[in-house]
């Protein structure tokens, strides 16, 4: 098993905690600064600005983007064909996410997304099970 293979949910939930934490980082920068980033310093500032440690790169290693859409940021990953459509077509965004999630939310795939960017090792394999019994103290 490589570190890649990954199915299709985990990818999207991990993507998904992505978008939310790039997200919460920009209104967190206009709550402090009176102002969004602009276009032109890009999610740069936020590490220029200690609200992150690096840029952030999607599952595909691209770059995560932004742009304004209706006076608020819109954060997006370009997807897997890495071609930059600013946040259409195949762009992958919180709300294009949303219409994808199935409601019937399978709380597996989110905590195997969220450890996976809280502690990325190299190569581990994190079972539900395993989960539980570190939750309740059992590991």
């Amino acid at each position: 098993m490589s570190c890649q293979s990954f199915s299709g949910k985990t990818i999207l939930y991990q993507t998904k905690a992505k978008l939310t934490y790039l997200t919460f980082d920009i209104e967190q920068f206009q709550v402090e600064n009176n102002r969004y980033p602009s276009l032109d310093e890009g999610l740069s500032i936020l590490v220029t600005n200690g609200y992150l440690k690096a840029i952030p790169k999607d599952f595909w290693d691209h770059d995560y983007k932004f742009i304004f859409q209706e006076g608020k940021p819109l954060v997006y990953s370009m997807g897997p064909n890495g071609i930059d459509d600013k946040g259409l077509k195949d762009d992958i965004t919180l709300e294009s996410l949303d219409q994808t999630i199935e409601s019937d939310f399978e709380l597996t795939y989110l905590v195997e997304a969220l450890l996976f960017i809280a502690y990325p090792l190299p190569c581990i394999l994190i079972t539900p099970s395993y989960v539980a019994l570190s939750v309740f103290g059992v590991l």
